[in-house]
């Protein structure tokens, strides 16, 4: 009995004591290490995406104009080629030919934080649910976008530039290139030409193959303006702009 007594049992006690609170801040402090760190990856990727989608909201109308542009060149050229009543000069047929030779590339709606999020391992850094939805019907649209311009840039390089280069003098078409079409801001650059052979291209435009051709291009045009406003891209990335700005804010 006397044996049992002279242990120290309150040394004892307030040293296990003080060693399972150690232990427990320590946890403690590696959750909310974790946590923070957590936070910090999770603000890393909304401001990447953030980033991204404004880039594309700026964009959007730029685009809108120009496949605007293009459409409204190749109704032009199909307008006076089938009516022998409307009349352009050479010039003036040759820049519309030069705004129907360009297509857009769907690189501009590739979006790597979007993918990182949707496909690849970052979905669960994201804690807001509605947002991850919002941006799964976004990627949606912007994918359907994406095949509408590959559509354009197919039959451009499979159809509408061999035809041209068969019938048609292409580098004068070029020559005559001065912008983007719909956009005076963007300079076309195109080395300086003389070119001595020129080709009245008026009979061009009034051929039956020619006129299938920009029918088939204006179709692929009104298919990349209809998702334009079908899929209301504009409010999706205003929407979700927003979501992602009052995220970072808080």
């Amino acid at each position: 009995m006397k044996r049992f007594q002279q242990v120290p049992w309150p040394r004892i006690f307030a040293e296990g004591t003080a060693i399972t609170v150690s232990i427990l801040l320590a946890f403690a402090i590696q959750a909310w290490w974790e946590d923070r760190q957590q936070l910090a990856d999770e603000r890393i990727v909304l401001q990447a995406l953030l980033d991204d989608l404004n880039e594309k909201k700026e964009e959007l109308p730029k685009d809108r104009i120009y496949v605007q542009a293009i459409y409204d060149s190749a109704t032009k050229l199909l307008q006076v080629g089938t009516n022998e009543s409307l009349t352009l000069s050479e010039n003036e047929i040759d820049v519309l030919l030069g705004n129907v030779f360009w297509y857009q590339s769907a690189a501009a709606w590739e979006s790597a934080p979007m993918d990182s999020v949707i496909a690849g391992g970052d979905m669960a850094m994201i804690k807001n649910a509605q947002l991850l939805q919002k941006l799964g019907i976004l990627r949606n649209s912007m994918a359907g976008l994406k095949n509408e311009y590959e559509a354009d840039k197919r039959f451009h390089y499979n159809s509408l530039a061999p035809f041209l280069i068969d019938n048609a003098n292409l580098p004068q078409i070029v020559a005559s290139i001065k912008h983007a079409p719909g956009r005076p801001e963007s300079i076309y650059s195109f080395p300086e030409l003389s070119i001595s052979n020129r080709r009245d291209h008026t009979e061009l435009i009034s051929r039956q193959d020619f006129q299938g051709l920009l029918a088939i291009k204006m179709d692929l045009l009104m298919d990349i303006i209809r998702s334009f406003e079908s899929q209301d891209l504009a409010e999706q990335l205003d929407e979700i702009t927003a979501t992602l700005t009052a995220e970072l804010n808080n």
